[in-house]
């Protein structure tokens, strides 16, 4: 039995018990009597990076939404940075110089970096 029939179950015997035991109606909330155990809901950290023919652009997909992206060149300076941009986004690269840049992707709590060589 998982928790959440545990605690619909605990509502039904409480809310029972308080019609059996008086002669006037009482109004029952709807708030669960005890939580006895929950999960945390954790990102898809999936993150598909493909880049189009000839550079052009640059493609990011999650099925989670992405955090913040941020864009260094070689020599470590911060180019930009996007946040809360969705679940894809599209990075035109055609003004990106010829070098290393490295795309530092975040999902919830998670980091990913992926190097793009624009040759």
């Amino acid at each position: 039995m998982n928790n959440y029939s545990l605690v619909i179950l605990l509502w039904i015997a409480c809310s029972s018990i308080a019609f059996a035991t008086t002669n006037t109606i009482v109004p029952i909330s709807s708030e669960p009597i005890a939580v006895l155990h929950t999960n945390a809901v954790v990102p898809d950290l999936n993150v598909q990076f493909s880049i189009a023919e000839y550079g052009s652009s640059i493609s990011i997909k999650n099925t989670s939404t992405i955090k913040q992206l941020r864009i260094y060149n070689g020599s470590g300076k911060l180019l930009e940075t996007h946040d809360h941009i969705g679940k894809d986004f599209k990075y035109d690269a055609e003004g990106l110089k010829e070098g290393k840049y490295a795309f530092i992707i975040q999902v919830g709590d998670h980091v990913e970096t992926h190097v793009y060589d624009n040759m």
